[in-house]
């Protein structure tokens, strides 16, 4: 546990010196050019990040779907006496 918060802790002072330093070079050295230059050389350290969430976030993506299909298949399969919604009619036609 000791180790994770270690991490955390490295990670969570890098990207507060990282954006801190955006935030000051900006204020200095402001203007139109300055944010073309900042979003160039910082291209990984939004990439980067963006790409290591893109996995886990597709795996609970995906884990939801199939726990809700599952969840409509047993469904389907324990109300096997009832006439299926889509069938079902209100009133005579």
């Amino acid at each position: 546990m000791t180790y994770r918060t270690a991490a955390l802790t490295f990670a969570g002072v890098l990207i507060g010196f990282k954006i801190w330093s955006v935030f000051l070079i900006y204020l200095v050295w402001g203007g139109e050019g300055t944010t073309t230059f900042l979003l160039g050389t910082h291209v990984l350290w939004i990439g980067v990040p963006l790409i290591l969430l893109w996995a886990p976030v597709m795996f609970w993506f995906r884990l939801y779907r199939v726990r809700r299909r599952r969840r409509m298949l047993l469904e389907a399969e324990w109300n096997v006496g009832q006439e299926p919604p889509v069938n079902r009619q209100s009133g005579n036609s």
